[in-house]
């Protein structure tokens, strides 16, 4: 009899053996999900990616005596199967760390102890159990990580990860299913990895009636007009979905300003590198480090998180990570690192997202143009002055204009800089021109901004301020687009 069950225990005792240890603190289960839904996911995923092994053992551990940290059902968590190890630091720094390093060392020894093979299945964003897993592997000992938010996940720890899955995509399943995917005129999908430009509207030289109706008409075709809104309205042209994606002011103003915000650090990319701002890819610690993008609806650093997810989510950005040949491969946000990918990843505007950008960018023209062609009318009407004289001083444009999107801007500086932005890209279109005023003569000088720095300019007579005023072509522009139809 004795004889009978080792056999039986021989054949049915499987090779490798398998404990999971939960590190609640850094990697808590969703709101959405019940402890039983989790204890069968992770089963699932240990089965799919460790062959032939039993779980052991499943620990979770908190300390009981952090309301914010502590499970909201730990008794489903125990019905689950889970044991609930209650780590109270004591007054003492890393306690949880410490006991949660102590059992799985003990783990690994007590299995290979008894001629099996430990596979150690750790779920926390925790680099401090990066040294523990290094040397568990040292001794063959086979590992899972399971991650939380990546923002928040320590590289050390994925890198010393014999395999890395997002706790939440990979084995909860947990993310959202995307929207439609939505072709633009020079991208196939979203998610392509080669992406040309639209042509860009050339720049104005000349102010001759053909070559502004040229322009004008150009402009309107290619899509703006009015004040209607900017998510909403590019919602209303494409697809009804986004509007469902980006349901309130807070999540479209910081998804408008993602996108701005990826929008420039293309533009400087192409300047540094000369490789064309639609290819440029940026790396993710540059958009979502200290001192980078910030959201309009808060400085919080989820705030930040959510708006590029949401930016993802509608089809405006994408995301890239490089291969081991160091080429870029098109990698879903949180879809998990495939083998021999980087684990920084790298994003860009699509050509969905660039489409938007530009739409945006030609109704702040539309707003500027406009709102030069109101000041025009009122010194021409006040001064008696002609309409194609009346230069308008950059500090009443500084004092009054309202650029769009209309969100809050953080402080003085970058409202100042979203105007100056809007004047470059008028004045590139050919919709407007600027000078300074000779302080003898009084007379108007044409001068490119940045020609004349402040202090050489008062030298050479000129004005320290400049004016600025519509050209022909910007002046056509509002009058043809019917927006000040009263004034005109």
């Amino acid at each position: 009899p004795g004889q009978g069950n080792t056999e039986y225990m021989t054949c049915t005792m499987p090779e490798k053996q398998t404990a999971v240890f939960w590190d609640w603190e850094n990697c808590p289960l969703p709101a959405e999900v019940s402890p039983a839904a989790a204890a069968k996911a992770i089963q699932s995923a240990v089965s799919e990616h460790i062959d032939g092994s039993r779980i052991e053992m499943r620990r979770v551990y908190f300390d009981p005596l952090k309301a914010q940290q502590r499970p909201r059902d730990p008794s489903g968590l125990d019905s689950s199967g889970f044991d609930l190890v209650h780590t109270p630091t004591r007054n003492m720094k890393e306690t949880l760390d410490k006991k949660l390093i102590a059992d799985v060392l003990t783990f690994a020894w007590d299995c290979s102890s008894g001629g099996g093979k430990p596979c150690v299945v750790l779920i926390t964003s925790d680099g401090d159990y990066a040294y523990t897993l290094a040397k568990l592997q040292d001794r063959c000992v086979f590992n899972v990580v399971m991650y939380g938010p990546q923002c928040q996940t320590a590289n050390i720890l994925l890198q010393n990860a014999k395999v890395a899955l997002s706790f939440r995509d990979e084995v909860l399943k947990l993310t959202k299913t995307p929207p439609p995917v939505i072709t633009a005129p020079d991208t196939g999908t979203t998610t392509s990895t080669t992406i040309t430009t639209n042509t860009p509207l050339p720049p104005a030289s000349t102010a001759n009636n053909r070559e502004s109706m040229r322009k004008t008409n150009s402009f309107r075709s290619s899509g703006s007009g009015g004040s209607r809104g900017l998510l909403s309205q590019d919602a209303e042209d494409r697809d009804a979905s986004l509007t469902q994606s980006i349901s309130n002011d807070d999540m479209e103003r910081d998804v408008v300003a993602y996108c701005f915000h990826l929008y420039d650090r293309q533009k400087k990319w192409e300047v540094g590198t000369r490789i064309p701002y639609e290819k440029a890819l940026i790396p993710s610690e540059i958009m979502q480090g200290k001192g980078s993008f910030k959201a309009p609806s808060s400085t919080s650093a989820q705030a930040k998180k959510d708006a590029r997810d949401n930016a993802i989510s509608v089809g405006y950005v994408e995301t890239f990570r490089k291969d081991q040949n160091g080429r870029f491969v098109s990698s879903p946000l949180g879809g998990g690192m495939r083998p021999g990918q980087s684990l920084e990843f790298y994003l860009r505007l699509t050509g969905t997202g660039r489409s938007f950008v530009e739409k945006v960018q030609r109704q702040r023209v539309v707003d500027y143009c406009t709102f030069l062609y109101q000041k025009q009318k009122g010194w021409e009407r006040g001064n008696r002055v002609r309409f194609d004289l009346c230069w308008i001083p950059f500090t009443i444009v500084k004092k009054d204009f309202s650029p769009s999107p209309r969100y809050p801007t953080r402080d003085f500086l970058e409202y100042i800089r979203l105007c100056k932005d809007t004047r470059d890209y008028a004045i590139s279109l050919g919709f407007i021109e600027t000078a300074r005023q000779d302080t003898r003569s009084k007379e108007y000088v044409p001068v490119k901004i940045g020609e004349k720095a402040q202090t050489e300019a008062h030298i050479d007579g000129l004005s320290k301020e400049f004016f600025v005023r519509l050209t022909s072509a910007g002046r056509q522009l509002v009058e043809n687009l019917g927006v000040l139809n009263s004034a005109s």
